[in-house]
């Protein structure tokens, strides 16, 4: 351990972190914390045998019940800050360098110490590394002890509650090198600490996302499967926003595999999921997800819709140079419309069917408990989206 401390101080003074390979238990895991280590490798995060690409982790506290790693995996872009937020230790602002010396000694090894104002908002962070190896040097308690500890501490870093995990990552970004492994504390509109999260947690939570988001997607159309679209409609429903949900599918795709052969089949699939992909991207309101094969299911704004099935319906597809037609079927969710995203699919059904039997492109929108279907014809230029007011029978609706 006096190697480990002097190697520790030879890090800090020369401008570089220390790393500590090898980890095999909690008790090694306890003492390199112990050492003001920050950065550990080993069997105890990441086992040989699970051939895991992150070799490298910062410290980190161990999987929970109440850890979001433990609880499934979310989408990567929908993390956010509070997902990872940690109790903060914290000392009123005016303590002195032997009262944060102490407080890390006395709590269970903390990384750092925050200084809050009486109305509990943060002025200074005090990392443990940096704050004991400035404390600790040549005549560092006789200069330090009894002054403020803001004078060894940092400026803190903020960032507000209810950020995402790319704003935090960015914060990372643009922070200093011997300081992108400092916690940060995420505060309430008023500024207030509410907690600190750690830099190794986030990017382990972003980076598993990630991982999670890949083994889900369709091989053929590099899309997410349906829980995607299903979580976004719930997710709609539950804050009342009105919404369309779509189906959209290539029609006679057996015919094209027999005739054109499965690798055109699989191309056309590959193009119609990129530029589904390219209108996700441009539009500001869409999710999309592959059914398999060559169905696609989308939720989106009301606003958006039209776009979306311009783009679709009046591009000329083909397979191999096979003419290739889409069908539409949309169901337009107005507020408390529909339940949840099984009553949603359940209402598209008998759309989808309708759209099918019109032959060529088409495109067939509904509303919920209504008994008719309005039918749409592409290539007509841009599409007003209709009134409520349906007045073509379908036939799969009736009764």
């Amino acid at each position: 351990m006096a190697l480990v401390d002097a190697l520790s101080q030879f890090a800090a003074r020369i401008g570089s972190r220390l790393a500590a390979t090898g980890v095999e238990s909690e008790a090694e895991l306890a003492a390199v914390r112990q050492a003001g280590i920050r950065i550990a490798q080993g069997n105890l995060f990441a086992p040989a045998r699970r051939q895991i690409a992150l070799s490298t982790t910062a410290l980190a506290v161990p999987a929970t019940a109440d850890h979001p790693r433990s609880a499934g995996f979310a989408r990567a872009a929908e993390l956010r800050v509070e997902d990872f937020l940690q109790p903060a230790s914290t000392l009123p602002d005016t303590a002195t360098c032997e009262d944060v010396r102490a407080a890390l000694l006395a709590h269970d090894a903390p990384s750092g110490v925050v200084g809050l104002t009486p109305q509990l908002r943060p002025q200074w962070m005090a990392d443990r590394g940096r704050f004991l190896s400035a404390f600790t040097g040549p005549f560092g308690y006789a200069l330090h002890a009894k002054k403020p500890a803001s004078r060894l501490a940092d400026p803190p870093r903020v960032i507000p509650v209810g950020a995402g995990a790319r704003e935090m990552l960015e914060l990372f970004a643009d922070a200093a090198w011997d300081r992108c492994g400092d916690e940060v504390i995420v505060v309430d509109g008023s500024g207030r600490r509410l907690g600190v999260v750690l830099v190794a947690e986030l990017v382990r939570g972003v980076a598993d996302a990630k991982i999670e988001e890949a083994t889900m997607l369709n091989p053929l159309a590099r899309l997410p499967g349906s829980d995607v679209v299903a979580r976004e409609v719930d997710r709609r429903i539950a804050d009342g926003q009105a919404h369309v949900v779509a189906w959209v599918d290539i029609d006679g795709f057996k015919k094209i595999n027999d005739t054109a052969g499965f690798a055109a089949g699989d191309d056309l699939i590959r193009e119609l999921g990129r530029v589904l992909s390219g209108l996700r991207a441009g539009l500001r309101d869409v999710t999309i997800s592959n059914l398999g094969g060559d169905d696609f299911l989308l939720a989106c704004g009301i606003g958006e819709i039209t776009t979306i099935a311009d783009a679709l319906l009046n591009t000329p597809w083909s397979a191999d140079g096979l003419p290739a037609t889409l069908s539409l079927a949309t169901l337009i969710c107005e507020k408390s419309s529909t339940q949840s995203y099984r009553d949603a699919s359940r209402r598209l059904a008998p759309l989808k069917k309708h759209a099918k039997s019109i032959r060529g492109a088409s495109w067939v929108n509904g509303w919920p408990g209504a008994d008719r279907a309005e039918v749409l014809h592409p290539r007509q230029g841009r599409h007003a989206l209709p009134e409520p007011r349906p007045h073509v029978p379908c036939p799969a609706l009736a009764g």
